[in-house]
């Protein structure tokens, strides 16, 4: 969530300062591309306040909406790796709008290998017959007979 909001401070301050007033320093497609990254700041703190805020209430989300989110994330994500941190984009330079962006799209494939991984996982558990852990203890105390032979 702190990658989104840096990538759509850091966004909207160079809009401010590049693309509004009477004569804006920047071209048209560079403009288009910070706003491009303001909305995609927004559209990944939003995802994010709606997971942690269904994780709080709820403790557990439907695999399905997280799976489909995580997803989602790293398409918009991948564009905006293309698109922003292009010769021509916002991010262009070194500084934070470029290595949020970057950080911004590992996290979000981390995620959704995560989530494959998730269902990997439980798609073999549920395919396999046999249990998956011990039984419950019985409460009994096995005790067995010790040889002792003196040599």
């Amino acid at each position: 969530m702190m990658v989104c909001i840096i990538v759509m401070g850091t966004s909207a301050d160079i809009f401010r300062n590049n693309c509004t007033g009477k004569n804006p320093d920047q071209n048209l497609n560079y403009c288009e591309r910070s706003k491009l990254a303001i909305s995609i700041g927004t559209i990944g703190t939003v995802f994010a306040l709606v997971t942690i805020s269904m994780k709080t209430l709820k403790s557990d989300i439907p695999f399905l909406v997280e799976f489909v989110s995580s997803i989602g994330l790293f398409i918009v994500f991948a564009f905006g790796v293309a698109f922003i941190t292009s010769e021509y984009g916002p991010g262009a330079p070194l500084g934070n709008l470029y290595y949020s962006c970057w950080t911004a799209f590992i996290l979000s494939f981390l995620i959704v290998s995560s989530c494959v991984e998730d269902y990997q996982s439980t798609r073999t558990t549920i395919g396999n017959d046999e249990p998956t852990h011990l039984p419950p203890p019985t409460g009994e105390i096995q005790i067995e007979d010790l040889d002792l032979e003196e040599k």
